[in-house]
């Protein structure tokens, strides 16, 4: 175990790589996209939204949906700058090489994925719901939800204002296949996932697009990109 810094900001940080030194600061406290500076929250401690206010800040987001634009996902080239971000279950992407911020917001996603995420995930809840997900899951502090958006009206909207406070400077959502360009019928990708979620149909999604549409609209548009899955190529009847 190699000997850590404090910041003046009161991140920790270690001067060089040392693999012994790394993991046990992954299961222990909250690490930093992409540096070797960890934020000093404890597991099972309560999040508050000063402890991770602008601790993204500049930092792209790749925020983790559910649909079947997930097929996609090695089509980004994803740095070690970035901060990866997930919606529930999203968070078990065995595909993304790491989940750096994950929320969830209702008991059954919660069961789902208890004790199943990695270790270096800040992965929060709301409080009174976490303890449903496990050791790993700390309560959200206040400030998220709200009149305006309570933790029973969509995990997504909750997520990207949690980026914002954060500080993230841009963001590319992939998985969210029933907004900005609906698709046609199912929009959940189990088979991608491995987790046996049964398919939605778009239409059921249209009050948490209203709320996701809201939030987006909090970003300046040339910072927000969606990637939906590829249209399927048109074969001519006959042949």
């Amino acid at each position: 175990m190699k000997r850590m810094r404090r910041s003046p900001d009161g991140s920790l940080w270690l001067p060089m790589p040392d693999p012994e030194t790394e993991r046990a600061m992954d299961a222990q406290y909250v690490r930093v996209a992409g540096e070797l500076r960890w934020i000093p929250i404890e597991k099972g401690d309560r999040v508050e939204l000063d402890q991770i206010s602008d601790r993204f800040k500049g930092r792209r987001a790749i925020v983790l949906g559910k649909g079947p634009s997930l097929e996609r996902f090695a089509e980004i080239e994803i740095t070690d700058a970035d901060v990866i971000a997930a919606v529930n279950e999203a968070a078990l992407f065995k595909r993304a090489p790491r989940i750096d911020l994950a929320l969830a917001v209702d008991a059954p996603v919660l069961a789902r994925m208890m004790n199943s995420t990695r270790p270096g995930t800040l992965f929060v809840a709301p409080a009174g719901m976490h303890d449903f997900g496990g050791t790993a899951c700390r309560a959200l502090g206040p400030g998220i939800f709200g009149p305006d958006l309570r933790p029973n009206m969509g995990c997504s909207p909750a997520l990207l204002r949690l980026l914002r406070i954060a500080g993230c400077s841009s963001l590319i959502l992939i998985g969210f296949d029933a907004f900005d360009k609906p698709t046609i019928g199912k929009v959940y990708a189990p088979s991608i996932l491995n987790l046996g979620i049964p398919d939605r149909d778009s239409g059921d999604f249209a009050p948490i697009n209203e709320l996701l549409a809201a939030e987006v609209a909090t970003w300046p548009p040339e910072t927000v990109t969606f990637w939906h899955r590829m249209p399927k190529p048109k074969v001519k009847k006959g042949g």
